[in-house]
């Protein structure tokens, strides 16, 4: 099941970017028919914020 994303115009740039990027991490998949998948059921994150010392 896919979906179409609508992308306000000045935004484009920054999601070319991070599709660029987790196309690269192996995160999202390209179609040869020229889309974009994410070829996963669910993935899991673990990660820290943290605040920066000014």
């Amino acid at each position: 099941m896919g979906f179409i994303l609508v992308i306000h115009p000045p935004l484009v740039k920054r999601v070319h970017e991070d599709v660029s990027v987790l196309l690269n991490a192996g995160v999202l998949e390209r179609m040869a028919e020229g889309g974009v998948i994410f070829p996963y059921d669910a993935i899991h994150v673990d990660f820290t914020l943290q605040v920066q010392a000014a």
